[in-house]
């Protein structure tokens, strides 16, 4: 696991563990996997390295044996922080759209 990420308990990501099965096909070295007796996937939350307040980024990784890879990034940004980051970039946003259900947006920038 990366220094900067700690494991999850929060229940919006635990759909991703409960569902990790769907995650075997996509695991590198796919000769390893049939070999190893011990697979194993596991959601990880990081919220150090993403720039914007208010943001994260879960990971799911598989173990096998002693290795470990990502194998799906899952990135939430906080709309004030996403403005605020833009923001200093230059840009402005123009419009937000409901998308999927109640909860999520889609955002649009303009540069100014």
């Amino acid at each position: 696991m990366s220094r900067n990420s700690k494991s999850l308990s929060n229940p919006n990501v635990k759909a991703v563990s409960e569902t990790s099965s769907t995650y075997e096909p996509f695991v590198p070295a796919q000769s390893k996997v049939r070999e190893a007796r011990d697979v194993k996937f596991f959601p990880v939350l990081d919220n150090r390295t993403c720039n914007l307040k208010g943001s994260y980024t879960v990971e799911v990784k598989a173990q096998i044996d002693q290795d470990q890879w990502t194998i799906q990034r899952f990135k939430r940004y906080d709309l004030i922080g996403l403005m605020e980051g833009f923001g200093h970039e230059g840009w402005s946003l123009v419009s937000t759209h409901p998308f999927y259900d109640t909860k999520s947006l889609v955002v649009l920038f303009q540069k100014d």
